[in-house]
């Protein structure tokens, strides 16, 4: 039996708020600031759903199992991903709808159209891998960090607090192995790139092979 009320109730709201916001502009041509406040609350109230919703699984004896870190970090980095996603879009509805008062008919330039799909196509590639984070409980800060700069780029990806005892290779503190999959090495030229400019006070390893495993594309070991 899985428990989701927090992610129902969420939906629900966030929706109701956005499409009132979108039937006053339809009938009554009139866009505010309380439109605007109100399409990104209920946009950051579906994400944040879908971000923080409140799953447990009840077998039939009365016991309840736990997901494996490694499935909980991938099920959570999707949903960051999308919840990067719908900033994009109210970031977009917001500059279209200044762009619509203050310059009709031309209300959009094709240079900024041009920005936005070459975005939105970088984005819509990169949406495919998963690049999921695992830290030890002193490189929080940093494993955000990094979570960040991943979604910014269409990844989907999380930070997973983990122990790391289990990983043959055993690093210093403010170093991190890098481990990835055949479809990894995909993607590998980019994330290299993007780890040279997070300017963190970290040490990155990559494997010299790929290797098989349970979840992601790339995981990202921070010891």
């Amino acid at each position: 039996m899985i428990i989701e009320y927090t992610l129902i109730m969420g939906i629900i709201t966030g929706t109701i708020s956005i499409l009132g916001v979108v039937f006053n502009y339809v009938y009554h041509k009139h866009f505010s600031l309380g439109g605007v406040v109100l399409v990104v609350f209920g946009t950051l109230l579906l994400g944040l759903s879908l971000w923080q919703s409140i799953e447990l699984s009840i077998k039939s004896d009365g016991s309840v199992s736990a997901k494996y870190k490694q499935d909980l970090g991938a099920k959570t980095a999707e949903k960051n991903r999308r919840f990067k996603e719908l900033e994009i879009q109210v970031a977009t509805l917001i500059e279209d709808m200044k762009a619509i008062k203050n310059t009709m008919p031309i209300a959009i330039s094709n240079k900024v159209k041009y920005k936005r799909k070459s975005t939105k196509d970088i984005f819509d590639k990169n949406s495919q891998y998963y690049v999921l984070v695992f830290h030890k409980l002193t490189q929080i800060e940093h494993a955000n960090t990094l979570t960040n700069l991943l979604l910014d780029e269409g990844y989907n990806s999380s930070a997973t607090s983990a122990e790391l005892t289990t990983f043959s290779k055993q690093l210093d503190e403010n170093m991190a192995m890098v481990i990835y999959t055949e479809r990894g090495k995909n993607i590998l030229p980019q994330i290299k790139r993007l780890l040279t400019k997070t300017n963190m006070n970290v040490k990155f390893v990559f494997e010299s092979n790929s290797r098989a495993m349970r979840q992601g594309d790339i995981q990202i070991l921070l010891f």
